[in-house]
């Protein structure tokens, strides 16, 4: 009896949560969290998955991570050899070619091996011509794209640096006070978060004040050791590289400021480099500088 006909027909969670496990290798990629997220499932669709699973021997769990068993293995294989016609979903082919020429808009190919193909080794040569991608998104002389759109409007759904969440009161940055014509600067500054790793890092522009209290440029109020105006930031041009520098002032703050564990005067700008930790209030922070 072949190992699919032992087992009675898998509910399609289960089915797709089996087929993930039998391509997944790592063992954090056969977690429960990760088969959740990777199958779409929620906890509870998981959860059944996974018992239904279990209770047909077809999975192994060991370590907190979920592996198939020698009957599941096969189940799997099984099912696949018995897939026919085209199809593109869990399928894996193996194809090997070498290219002869490219010739206007053809190209040749020589040796072509279909490993799964039961004339494998088998040779075959043959031109191919490829789809011309650049007609499907093609920009005609008004500037639309020649596709359909599918919405009569909308947005690309890209945050701008004023959309950060510290940076919620600010107004739209201005040029540097020693810079009197020229665009509007774009972000070449950001504090990463070294002690809250997965927070978002925050877009520093000149003359920005920090602080707790929201009329800063960067508001901080959950912060209890920060002051309501804490430190400046001013980003000038160095006058022998014409390059953009970040520097911090302390504004007589109650805790003081830190730039690599050195405490700086209040009212005196210290000069900050890429890579440069910072000590405000109870955060720790980087300086990213983002590259011309």
């Amino acid at each position: 009896m072949s190992a699919t006909a032992s087992v009675p027909k898998l509910s399609a969670n289960a089915e797709t949560v089996i087929q993930r496990l039998y391509k997944a290798g790592a063992a954090r990629d056969r977690t429960k969290a990760a088969i959740r997220d990777a199958c779409g499932l929620n906890g509870l669709k998981a959860d059944a998955a996974l018992t239904e699973l279990l209770s047909h021997d077809l999975i192994e769990e060991a370590d907190s991570a979920y592996c198939l068993s020698d009957h599941g293995r096969s189940y799997v294989q099984g099912k696949r050899e018995k897939k026919t016609g085209p199809t593109y979903i869990n399928q894996q082919t193996n194809v090997h070619q070498s290219v002869g020429k490219v010739e206007n808009s053809s190209v040749s190919l020589g040796t072509v091996r279909n490993a799964s193909a039961k004339t494998a080794g088998a040779k075959n040569d043959f031109s191919a011509t490829p789809i011309n991608f650049n007609s499907l998104y093609s920009v005609a002389a008004n500037g639309d794209v020649g596709i359909e759109k599918t919405m009569p409007t909308g947005t690309l759904p890209y945050l701008s640096a004023q959309a950060h969440p510290a940076r919620a009161g600010a107004l739209a940055p201005k040029r540097p006070d020693n810079a009197r014509s020229g665009p509007i600067p774009g972000v070449r500054f950001l504090l990463a978060f070294s002690s809250l790793r997965d927070s978002l890092p925050i877009p520093v522009f000149d003359q920005d004040k920090l602080g707790r209290a929201r009329e800063n440029q960067i508001s901080l109020p959950h912060d209890v050791y920060l002051s309501q105006s804490h430190c400046r930031f001013h980003i000038k041009r160095s006058k022998t590289s014409n390059a953009e520098e970040l520097y911090i002032e302390d504004l007589a703050s109650r805790n003081g400021t830190l730039v690599n564990d050195a405490q700086i005067e209040s009212g005196k700008p210290v000069l900050l480099k890429h890579g440069s930790r910072l000590e405000i209030g109870g955060l720790s922070f980087v300086i990213v500088e983002v590259p011309y």
